[in-house]
């Protein structure tokens, strides 16, 4: 609905309008970070012995997702250790806004001793988003959700080698 979209757009631009009262801003954000502590998840698959990243690159003929790396790029103990520190849970406000697009690019698959997938992470760093499948300890309440230090978890993905701008643009 092109309203809601005209309506979103004047709202982030008034929220960053540089006439904004400086203070006034720190204040609200202050308080937003005290109402909304994020919490590290710890370890989403306990079960798994091994973590590797795909990142969604393009798509074949077939729609089909092309990985840069069909094999993955496996996660030493030190990269999972703090990747689980990255990935939050982050109390969500009830009137918040929210991304209709994700569509992820990146996944953290993780595999038990016998090399099949137990759970995976799956991130959109275009639309700000994370999310799960698999069975998890990560326990969600109504008014939570899963996010992630995007600043942290992007300086993370590219140390490691990888884009995290992956086609985030209508041009990709």
């Amino acid at each position: 609905n092109k309203l809601v979209v005209v309506c979103f757009v004047l709202i982030c631009a008034s929220a960053c309008s540089p006439s904004a009262n400086d203070d006034q801003r720190r204040d609200v954000s202050n308080a937003t970070k005290a109402v909304n502590r994020d919490r590290a998840i710890g370890n989403a698959f306990p079960d798994a012995v091994s973590v590797r990243l795909f990142v969604n690159t393009e798509y074949g003929d077939d729609g089909l997702p092309i990985y840069g790396k069909p094999r993955g790029l496996l996660l030493s103990d030190a990269q999972r250790a703090e990747l689980q520190t990255l990935i939050k849970v982050h109390r969500i406000e009830p009137d918040r806004l929210v991304a209709m697009c994700f569509v992820p690019h990146h996944f953290f698959r993780y595999y038990d001793r016998s090399g099949k997938v137990v759970g995976e992470l799956r991130v959109c760093f275009c639309c700000a988003g994370v999310g799960q499948s698999g069975p998890s300890p990560i326990r969600l309440r109504e008014d939570e959700d899963l996010s992630a230090d995007y600043t942290g978890l992007e300086a993370f993905v590219r140390r490691l080698g990888e884009p995290t701008d992956v086609q985030c643009d209508d041009d990709t």
